[in-house]
């Protein structure tokens, strides 16, 4: 029995190795029957490649349609951008078909772009990446501010001369109550946070802005796409209690200033404002009238109580003492006839004043120095007594051209010519532009720019109920203007304020 059973135990040991052993083997030889790929030899292969950047236009349609191997209905899509020089700025998914259309509403700017396709049988996913840039449509053109039925908005006509008509109405479903008064654009000193319907606060920093004031409201828009950012109920760390505006005028360092009933409202754009315009200015003792000449971080500013020039600081509405240099008269008792810049593409470096004596009617234009206003004082550099017999005394519409001591000073007596007076040699040069009979010029405006070689001469016309555009080229570094223009524009609507806007600039009026 004893060697019966060692024989058993002996075949079931056998037979046990055997077993393991063919089992071991098939094992073996099974697992190499299978192929074992890596995610990325199983993921999608995106056969056309991204090109390594693109250029495109907000409010433009902007189409890709890259190539899949595996496309079909089990592919799922994904396109995205994520700002490339602003954190704050989340992610924005802009389409989830193979085939990109995407109507553009991202802020100008640079981004990445991605495009991710997804295989849902397993899981797996590729991408392709590359640059975008986004520019503003309302980039380079031309802004006509027009009344129309009883209200406000803003005619583009674009870099193309294209006409976009009522741009409010389109982009935003209504225009603005009141008369068009001013509009402001500055390149890159506003800060602002939003929040949306969730809660979710983010801040803006450096952002454009686009500011439009009529005599009934004031809405600040995003300088790129023109969404609004601050309507009049929320333009204000406190609301006034009387809305009355009367104008908003911006600086190239310092933000914005806006008049209301009287009263002057700053808005440190740089600062810790929420992009919103501060108390009003503590100025009982002056009746400041409703225009401003913009210096570097300071307002000259005129007051009818004492007839006379004053200055404000942006920061604390301060009032500067003026400085007249030598040989000039401090003037006082005059009233203001007109004050306006030179052209420029930040802060001007002159301002210029027609003042009329209150004792004899005696007209007189003031030169002044304003790119640093400070606590020292506006300075005043010039001032030229207008003959009795110019016929600038006539003017009702005017702008100036050129500075320190080469000025000219054009106007129109509100019909359909445009003529200069020279202080410099005390000449006036008439008929340097003439419309056609029947219009009624509205605006006159010289934009120049040497680095960008911009030198026009711009003229905005009523017609009826309409509003024109002339652009004119001046005969060299002369104030002389060319008769024929260089382009023509028109559209419907009163005109009431033109602006022209260039990427070369880094404000405009």
């Amino acid at each position: 029995m004893k060697d019966s059973n060692r024989l058993q135990i002996k075949e079931w040991g056998l037979y046990l190795f055997v077993f393991v052993v063919c089992f071991l083997q098939s094992c073996y030889e099974d697992k190499g029957n299978y192929d074992y790929l890596s995610p990325e030899e199983c993921a999608p292969t995106i056969v056309s490649e991204l090109e390594e950047s693109y250029d495109v236009t907000s409010l433009q349609q902007f189409v890709l349609e890259p190539v899949v191997k595996e496309d079909g209905d089990y592919m799922e899509y994904l396109w995205y951008i994520f700002s490339a020089t602003n954190a704050n700025l989340p992610n924005d998914t802009i389409g989830h078909e193979r085939k990109l259309d995407y109507f553009v509403t991202a802020q100008s700017g640079s981004y990445r772009l991605v495009f991710k396709a997804t295989d849902t049988r397993n899981g797996t996913s590729a991408y392709q990446q590359t640059s975008l840039t986004v520019s503003s449509v309302f980039g380079s053109g031309y802004y006509i501010l027009k009344y129309e039925n009883g209200r406000t908005d803003v005619d583009f006509v674009d870099k193309n001369g294209i006409l976009n008509a009522n741009l409010l109405k389109q982009l935003h479903g209504e225009d603005m109550p009141g008369k068009p008064i001013r509009q402001i654009y500055t390149m890159n000193r506003y800060c602002y946070t939003e929040t949306d319907a969730e809660g979710n606060t983010v801040s803006y920093t450096w952002q454009p802005a686009y500011v439009v004031c009529t005599d009934e409201d004031l809405r600040i828009f995003h300088g790129d796409d023109l969404h609004v950012i601050k309507t009049w109920e929320t333009a204000f760390m406190e609301t006034p209690a009387v809305k009355k505006p009367q104008g908003v005028w911006g600086s190239g360092s310092g933000g914005f200033m806006m008049m209301n009933n009287g009263s002057l409202h700053a808005l440190q754009g740089y600062l810790y404002s929420d992009g919103c315009f501060g108390y009003a200015f503590q100025t009982p003792e002056y009746d400041i009238e409703p225009t401003l000449a913009v210096g570097g971080s300071s307002y000259l500013a005129f007051d009818k109580n004492q007839g006379t020039f004053i200055g404000f600081q942006n920061a604390n509405g301060t009032v500067i003492t003026n400085t007249y240099a030598a040989g000039l008269s401090n003037v006082t008792g005059y009233d203001l006839v007109w004050m306006g810049p030179q052209p420029y593409s930040s802060t001007p470096s002159y301002t210029y004043s027609i003042i009329k004596s209150r004792t004899d009617n005696s007209w007189m234009l003031v030169e002044e120095y304003t790119t640093y206003m400070s606590m020292v004082g506006h300075y005043f550099i010039n001032q030229y007594a207008i003959p009795a017999d110019f016929g600038i005394h006539e003017g009702t519409v005017f702008a100036a051209q050129g500075g320190n001591g080469s000025a000219v000073i054009y106007y129109s007596t509100g019909d359909n010519v445009v003529h200069y007076y020279n202080p410099m040699n005390q000449t006036e040069r008439k008929n340097v532009v003439t419309l056609p009979v029947g219009e009624e010029i509205v605006q006159i405006k010289p934009v120049y720019y040497q680095a960008a070689s911009i030198n026009l001469f711009l003229v905005l016309a009523r017609v009826g109920d309409n509003w024109k555009v002339y652009t004119y080229e001046l005969e060299g570094s002369t104030p002389d203007i060319v008769q024929t223009p260089v382009s023509t524009y028109s559209g419907t609507g009163i005109p009431g304020h033109l602006m022209y806007r260039d990427p070369n600039f880094r404000m405009t009026h």
